[in-house]
């Protein structure tokens, strides 16, 4: 999923008061089932580290995202486990702000904890930071500045224009500006006609009422824009 990298919104100092929170009696009067479910977005993704202050570092200074909370998994080991936290007492669990509303959170496992494959089933391949034109080319320099190799920008289905490259943790990141004009929706810019989908949906199910189900909750092009073209 890609997310959206945009500028600091939220003022630097806050009341508490600006911050009514409910508590769990207030919020289960709102546990009245929706007729379908719709998640807004993601809120946020939890990566794993075992340097806290090479990743602030990466983030703050090459990335240039906030830090925006420093919190701690629950001492308490049966409550972490229930909350599918860390199997660790009290590590550190720190947020950076993506925009939109979304955080990247870290966990701080302890020295030594192996390294995982982002190339195994059950894994995060990769996280994709949405940017401007102007912003991709602000990160290129950046990355360029502190001497991060990277790839790109490569051009992706003629819809993504994307940056490739590892933070300190060995995470693959992505940072892709959209390969259209600046007013064009950018819940579009995915969108296929009804021919792709079919032929791609073909090649995993053989009935084709499953993907008639699918298909008929799917937004679609009704033809493919061209390069230079007006987006459809």
């Amino acid at each position: 999923m890609t997310l959206d990298v945009g500028p600091c919104t939220a003022p630097l100092r806050v009341p508490a008061t600006a911050v009514r929170r409910l508590s769990v009696t207030e919020a289960q009067q709102y546990l009245v089932p929706s007729p379908r479910l719709r998640l807004q977005n993601v809120d946020h993704l939890a990566l794993n580290t075992t340097d806290m202050r090479k990743t602030i570092d990466f983030y703050t200074r090459v990335l240039e995202m906030r830090l925006v909370a420093v919190t701690r998994t629950p001492p308490d080991l049966e409550k972490a486990r229930l909350a599918g936290a860390p199997p660790h007492a009290s590590l550190r669990h720190y947020f950076f702000e993506l925009g939109g509303g979304g955080l990247l959170g870290f966990f701080e496992y302890p020295p030594g904890t192996p390294r995982g494959d982002r190339d195994c089933d059950g894994t995060m391949q990769h996280v994709a930071f949405l940017a401007s034109f102007a912003d991709l080319a602000r990160a290129r320099a950046q990355l360029e500045r502190h001497g991060v190799p990277y790839v790109g920008p490569l051009e992706i289905e003629q819809r993504w224009w994307s940056l490739y490259f590892f933070d300190p943790n060995g995470i693959r990141l992505e940072i892709t500006a959209h390969l259209v004009e600046a007013s064009t929706d950018r819940a579009l810019v995915p969108l296929q006609t009804e021919a792709e989908v079919r032929a791609e949906l073909r090649t995993l199910y053989d009935s084709e009422a499953e993907i008639d189900r699918l298909i008929a909750d799917m937004p679609l092009l009704l033809d493919a824009p061209q390069p230079g073209s007006p987006a459809a």
